[in-house]
């Protein structure tokens, strides 16, 4: 007979005694009643080699009985095998035959099956090989072979039933291991689940979701090992293949996620569903570059798939707004991680994927495609399709509040501003607030010259718990230094450092705003010197006094920004003042 191999050890064994009764919750197992039992055929071990029947038919009624002491599970009788297999036309021998013997249990909805046989060795002994086996799926429980004297059934029945007691201990552990996951509580579920691999350390089930728990538990090293130690015992174990990738893309190992994909997808070649299935899996798991390659090689076999198109823009779309977010970071930076022109590459794909949606789904395209299609091409500087586009989304849907968000952010990024600033009141009017939202129009106000209003419309959006003063007073500070102090606007810029006030809360925008009015007063009051006449001195003493104030207040600007020599300021608004004073003087 045919040595039985463990594999795959009876997830739908697990399944089966959940359903059928085996109630166990993880404080300990119920006492059931007949009615809840698992049935099991035992039909007569198999003689191989005109071995004597007597020994298989004893060891298997011996079996039967002890069986049925069980509280778990019930042995099918003698005369009920008898009568099932006369049903169907089958002799005793037949049953010999495993699969045969699962058809039958299948038909008769009997939830496992022992499977197995010996022959003779000498000195009137039998070697004995046996697998419990699973009706349903075939999946196997081997007891492992044993050799004994042919009289001594009662004691070959009680060596199988030791192996079906392990079998059931591994397998309770497994339930245990399972409800504890359901629950997440992943400390006991690892501990139920060594504990069923300490009895078959290449058991699929209790490894699959031991893997598991360890991905949950952001154990992902040890949760990759486990998964390979399946995939040695099951190199098809598609599951396990899927979760492998998954880990592995979250843990960054990109390259080794791949191999693990494609040795999935090998098992599913033309199935662009899996595929992206797969690609979201990827996605979700924080790398939408991977997922979107990923998800291409689908357009070869189905380059049609709309739902597959659409995936990718999403896909592009995102992997270009995480490289972006990689630019920002300075670290990231420092290390040049990320080429800018792959941002463009991902805002791209996402255009042209989304634009293939557009044309084929016309009025009926879902808005949220819509919004990130007029993002993309924005951020492509195609900001005259952006604002066309833009228009006919609000158009076809006025009540969409993104949409208008959007359009606003494409009018802006063209340079139309009193109508970006229109669309940004009609997306507030719908109801939606954001600190990105009241920023920018604080930002176009500005653009307009509308200097108070854009202050006022900041500050009440601090007040309001949109953003922070830290970021109101970047945005105010950095239009007055870089459109209006770098322009010459001088008086401008003051203005709006003034109004900053309430919101330079921190210390170095105290200083900040301090130093920059002091520098501002002290080119004017360079301005009005160049006169160098006793009226001029008399305009530009008060300039320069009120300077020195504000410089006076930036010390320690300078340790903030080595380039804001504070200090030197101060002395040279001294000498200023002197030399004013020196002037008016003479001039009297």
């Amino acid at each position: 007979m045919k040595r039985s191999i463990v594999r795959n050890t009876c997830l739908a064994i697990a399944a089966a005694v959940m359903t059928a009764g085996f109630g166990v919750s993880p404080v300990g197992a119920q006492e059931l009643g007949a009615g809840d039992r698992i049935i099991i055929m035992v039909p007569n071990l198999a003689p191989q080699n005109d071995a004597d029947n007597d020994f298989g038919e004893d060891v298997a009624e011996d079996l039967r009985d002890a069986i049925n002491e069980l509280h778990t599970h019930e042995a099918v009788g003698r005369r009920d095998i008898d009568r099932a297999r006369k049903d169907f036309d089958l002799e005793r021998e037949d049953l010999y035959d495993c699969v045969r013997a699962r058809q039958l249990a299948m038909q008769k909805n009997w939830g496992l099956v022992l499977c197995g046989g010996y022959e003779e060795v000498g000195n009137d002994s039998v070697h004995v090989e046996a697998s419990f086996v699973g009706s349903q799926d075939g999946q196997e429980f081997e007891v492992p072979p044993f050799t004994i004297h042919e009289r001594r059934h009662e004691q070959a029945a009680q060596r199988i039933l030791e192996t079906f007691d392990r079998f059931q201990t591994q397998l309770r552990h497994t339930v245990f291991c399972q409800q504890y996951m359901d629950s997440q509580q992943w400390e006991e579920a690892l501990q139920n689940c060594n504990t069923a691999l300490e009895i078959n350390p290449t058991y699929i089930s209790a490894l699959y979701k031991k893997a598991f728990i360890l991905r949950e538990m952001e154990r992902y090293d040890e949760a990759l090992q486990v998964l390979d130690t399946l995939l040695e015992e099951d190199p098809i174990h598609q599951d396990a293949l899927k979760l492998a990738g998954i880990v592995a893309t979250t843990a960054g190992q990109a390259e080794q996620a791949r191999d693990y994909f494609d040795r999935y997808m090998e098992l599913n070649p033309g199935d662009v569903a899996v595929r992206l299935t797969i690609a979201r899996d990827i996605s979700n798991a924080g790398d939408p570059a991977a997922a979107l390659e990923f998800a291409r090689q689908g357009l070869e076999i189905e380059p049609d798939n709309m739902t597959l198109v659409t995936y990718i823009g999403h896909f592009a779309a995102n992997a270009a707004s995480a490289a972006e977010r990689a630019m920002n970071n300075p670290t990231v930076q420092a290390q040049g991680a990320v080429d800018p022109s792959r941002v463009q590459e991902y805002y791209q794909t996402a255009v042209e994927s989304y634009q293939r949606v557009f044309e084929a789904e016309g009025a009926e395209t879902d808005p949220a495609i819509l919004d990130r299609l007029i993002v993309a091409l924005f951020k492509l500087q195609n900001f005259e399709e952006a604002v066309t586009l833009g228009q006919q989304a609000v158009e076809a849907h006025p009540e969409n509040a993104n949409l208008w968000q959007s359009y606003s952010r494409a009018l802006q990024e063209a340079g139309q501003y009193q109508q970006a600033l229109a669309a940004i009141d009609s997306t507030e009017a719908l109801g939606k607030e954001s600190a990105a939202l009241t920023q920018r129009k604080g930002q176009i106000l500005l653009q307009l010259d509308r200097d108070e209003e854009a202050v006022a419309t900041i500050i009440e959006g601090v007040e309001a718990g949109h953003y922070g003063p830290q970021a109101a007073f970047n945005t105010i500070f950095a239009h007055a230094y870089q459109q209006e102090f770098q322009k010459g606007n001088l008086d401008a810029a003051f203005g709006l450092l003034e109004a900053a006030g309430p919101v330079a809360e921190s210390r170095e925008h105290t200083l900040a705003r301090n130093f920059w009015r002091g520098f501002i007063l002290y080119q004017q009051g360079q301005n009005i010197h160049d006169g160098e006449t006793a009226a001029a001195a008399e305009r530009a003493l008060p300039v320069f006094e009120r300077a020195l104030e504000f410089f006076q207040a930036a010390q320690g600007y300078e340790e903030i920004h080595a380039s804001a020599d504070v200090p030197k300021f101060l002395n040279a608004t001294r000498q200023f003042i002197d030399i004013e004073k020196a002037l008016i003087e003479r001039g009297r």
